[in-house]
């Protein structure tokens, strides 16, 4: 699957990324952590390549400071 953020396909630099290798990949680096933190940080600075300010994720911990 290739995604494009619209920000890219409005400045006219298209830019294709295979976001299924690039999860695989770290999936695969993901596999021996042993903490959900480390996942989750894996998993944010992974959403972070994206650029979009909006695309993020919330931990339960996080989650939990929430009213």
């Amino acid at each position: 699957m290739f995604i494009t953020s619209t920000d890219q396909i409005t400045k006219g630099t298209l830019l294709l990324v295979d976001w299924d290798m690039k999860l695989q990949q770290t999936m695969v680096e993901m596999f021996p952590l042993n903490s959900a933190d480390a996942a989750y940080t894996k998993i944010s600075g992974m959403l972070s390549t994206l650029g979009d300010p909006f695309t993020r994720i919330i931990s339960p911990k996080v989650l939990q400071m929430f009213p």
